[in-house]
């Protein structure tokens, strides 16, 4: 998954190659994705904030091939999550940030090039963290 996007009927799932809609918002999803991995939402969300001090846009780690940034509140019409695992490289433009993804698809998202390399650089540390755990418990 490279990032969902809310649109008039719901959300719209964008993959490698190819994308789908769904009815239920982006939030939803999030919230399944976290379920499927036998977590709530509401557990990673308090557990990302208590244990890296992050207090707003909070990345959402759902396994070890997604790992979402929200580019504004989760609940926001305009919020775009994109998945940090899939991003091969960030560019300023303007007041906003263009994402080029591994598969060379690009968007552009509504938050400033330094607040989204902040969120990048917490999804780094919350990365390693998992990867490492999981290790630890094998």
């Amino acid at each position: 998954m490279l990032y969902i996007h809310q649109n008039a009927t719901g959300a719209v799932l964008f993959f490698e190659k190819y994308q789908t809609q769904t009815e239920k918002p982006p939030i939803s999803i999030i919230k399944l994705l976290c379920q499927e991995m036998l977590t709530t939402y509401e557990a990673r969300l308090q557990q990302t904030k208590q244990r890296f001090k992050v207090n707003s846009l909070v990345p959402i780690y759902i396994n070890s091939n997604i790992l979402m940034i929200p580019t504004g509140s989760p609940r926001n019409y305009e919020t775009v999550w994109v998945n940090y695992l899939k991003i091969a490289s960030i560019q300023k433009y303007g007041t906003k940030t263009v994402v080029l993804f591994t598969n060379l698809h690009e968007i552009e998202v509504d938050m400033s090039y330094t607040r989204f390399k902040e969120k990048m650089k917490y999804c780094k540390i919350i990365y390693d963290y998992m990867e490492n755990v999981q290790t630890q418990i094998f």
